[in-house]
């Protein structure tokens, strides 16, 4: 019986305001799967009302995928999303077919609302075909991307029709393209917030006056990504860089891959960029390539490219990169906390490190600052260690990956030196203004200190304090220390600090991960099939 101490169940269906039951099924709509024809497939069959709502309400029905022939499926959501913007991706579609070209002409005549059009690994036979249609007005198109996360195993490079948007897409913002290229003349390079080329097609490389001109009629350019893409660098070429830089003030990422330092070069002589927060070079030094000769002017071309200079430079990070432990990276911090990646191929991570402080003899100041992570099978010895770090006595903060107890017996050890200074000298020991020593594991879960490690430190630590050199801090972070140790560390230094291991990054399943967020958005309904 229903009393008023007991009232009857809330029926959401029949209670519900229509403009609530709308935007919970648009919240259903912004999880996966991100689409309305997954997430409400069960909001459909509740009852009649709940169906007339989600059907009639246009916004909905935002996205759709084509990964198959069904004419049907296109046409009954582009009808329930009227006359509202859509995000059209064209999927995996293996042929061409009466289906697929009735769906294209589908696209065709809803062109004029599509904000987000993505070809996401669409063969390129059918590329061609597809967009070649698509040669009237794109008024609100702000997106379009052709994406292949397998770029790199598939090497046939597609020039799109020159028909394709011939008439213009005004408000576009983003542009991606994967082995596929549009000729830089196109009205499409205008204006932009988004370009990343990958692979370009030889035909469409463009002039260093376009390209220029390219850079320059997009002021609001954020992210940058050219991958063998852009100005062509032939080998009779007179000129080896740009003679004028394009002012880029709002790109915030910039990133160059090619096969060569010269071609990366001069693709870098065409920018400046003062307000960048990561830019990342991937090239291949050549055979016998010097330090001082080849590295620093490449090293100088890079700063003036993001309007920096050497005395800038916060930090440098010595490392192999995380895929190849043949490569190494180049990391130079700047105190904006903005960042220089430099991979490069070809070329010994322990050679480049030991000899690196040679530049003091070509105008770079050292930092004060230095993380150093060295392959694992290019251990230094002491002797190394104190040749490496020789030149370094600015250095005040020094973090060590790996935790070498070389390099540990090497900062408590005077420099073998043939000169007549007393041994109890400061400069007898390297980075004599050394204050903050960092030994980090490996791993991403903690590790035993090794009875090696632990006793050079605290020799180490010993001989410096002995000398007037005692450091403030030591951290170990990722080691399990054993209470006595601590103990024994702890009257070693003002502070020593025992951390957890880092934070493992978060496992991303995304096929995207490598892409910039907005592409990524733009395809959230097919990424996470």
């Amino acid at each position: 019986m229903n009393t008023l101490h007991n009232p009857p169940p809330l029926n959401l269906a029949k209670n519900l305001p229509n403009e609530i039951l709308s935007d919970i099924f648009w919240q259903l709509t912004e999880m996966p799967p991100y689409t309305a024809e997954r997430s409400l497939s069960s909001v459909l069959l509740v009852c009649r009302r709940w169906n007339v709502v989600a059907i009639s309400t246009p916004d909905l029905w935002t996205t759709l995928t084509i990964t198959s022939g069904s004419v049907t499926r296109v046409e009954t959501v582009l009808s329930r999303s009227k006359g509202v913007t859509v995000n059209v991706i064209i999927g995996e579609i293996l042929d061409w077919d009466e289906g697929t070209a009735m769906i294209v002409e589908l696209i065709h005549a809803h062109l004029h609302r599509i904000r987000n059009l993505s070809l996401f690994k669409t063969p390129s036979h059918l590329v061609s075909q597809i967009l070649a249609r698509l040669c009237i007005p794109a008024p609100r198109l702000e997106l379009f991307a052709i994406v292949n996360p397998d770029f790199l195993s598939n090497y046939e490079r597609l020039l799109l029709p020159s028909s394709f948007l011939s008439e213009g897409a005004p408000q576009l913002k983003h542009l991606l393209l994967d082995h596929s290229s549009i000729p830089w003349s196109s009205p499409l390079y205008h204006n932009l917030s988004t370009l990343l080329i990958t692979l370009e097609h030889i035909q469409a490389a463009p002039s260093s006056d376009l390209f220029l001109s390219v850079l320059e009629s997009c002021p609001q350019l954020e992210q940058l990504q050219l991958i063998a893409a852009g100005p062509i660098l032939y080998q009779d070429a007179v000129l080896r860089r740009s003679n004028r830089r394009a002012r880029l003030p709002a790109l915030r990422y910039l990133t160059l891959s090619f096969t060569t330092i010269s071609q990366t070069t001069y693709a870098l002589s065409h920018i400046l960029s003062p307000s960048i927060y990561s830019l990342r070079i991937t090239t291949t030094a050549p055979d016998g390539w010097d330090l001082v000769d080849d590295i620093m002017p490449f090293l100088a071309e890079t700063c003036e490219a993001s309007g920096a200079s050497a005395s800038d430079i916060d930090c440098i990070s010595f490392a192999p990169t995380t895929h190849e432990e043949e490569q190494m990276s180049f990391v130079l911090f700047l105190p904006s906390g903005g960042h220089l990646i430099l991979d490069v191929d070809n070329i010994s991570p322990r050679n480049i490190f030991t000899s690196f402080t040679s530049v003091l003899g070509a105008g770079w100041p050292l930092p004060k600052q230095l993380i150093v992570m060295l392959p694992r099978n290019e251990t230094l010895a002491v002797s190394d260690w104190k040749i490496a770090l020789r030149g370094w006595t600015g250095l005040e903060r020094l973090t060590l990956i790996r935790g070498d107890e070389h390099l540990v017996s090497a900062l408590g050890s005077g420099e073998d030196t043939s000169s007549s200074e007393p041994e109890g000298e400061n400069n007898s020991f390297i980075c004599p203004s050394l204050t903050n020593l960092t030994c980090e594991a490996p791993i991403n879960s903690p590790t035993g200190l090794s009875e090696e490690l632990s006793s050079n430190l605290v020799r180490c630590l010993k001989h410096r304090q002995a000398r007037g050199l005692r450091l403030s801090t030591l951290s170990l972070r990722g080691f399990i220390v054993a209470e006595a140790d601590q103990k024994l560390l702890e009257g070693l230094v003002d502070t020593l600090l025992v951390l957890p291991p880092r934070d493992p990054a978060a496992v991303n399943p995304s096929r995207l991960t490598a892409y910039p967020p907005v592409l990524r958005n733009a395809l959230r309904a097919i990424d996470c099939v």
